[in-house]
């Protein structure tokens, strides 16, 4: 699945449709150090995100985004920052 994402930070992140989030199974350690945890709007499941996400946007887990170019998906230099550090780029 290929989801689309928009960097954005301040107001524009705000005026996203969604936080796209990873899912956080019950007795698993989190993805990265500071996760955030919330519930997917979709499904209900339990979610992860970082913490500095916008306020604004829904949560969903990745399961439920859908691949719709129409969305407005975005990621902050925060999260893109972090992700690459953790991927080791």
């Amino acid at each position: 699945m290929k989801i689309m994402f928009e960097l954005r930070s301040g107001q524009e992140a705000t005026e996203a449709d969604a936080v796209v989030c990873m899912p956080a199974p019950e007795g698993q350690p989190l993805l990265m150090a500071g996760n955030v945890l919330g519930t997917c709007s979709d499904c209900g499941r339990r979610v992860q995100h970082r913490p500095h996400i916008p306020v604004g946007p829904i949560l969903l887990c990745i399961k439920c985004c859908p691949p719709d170019p129409r969305n407005r998906n975005v990621i902050t230099p925060e999260t893109l920052r972090d992700v690459l550090k953790k991927l080791g780029h």
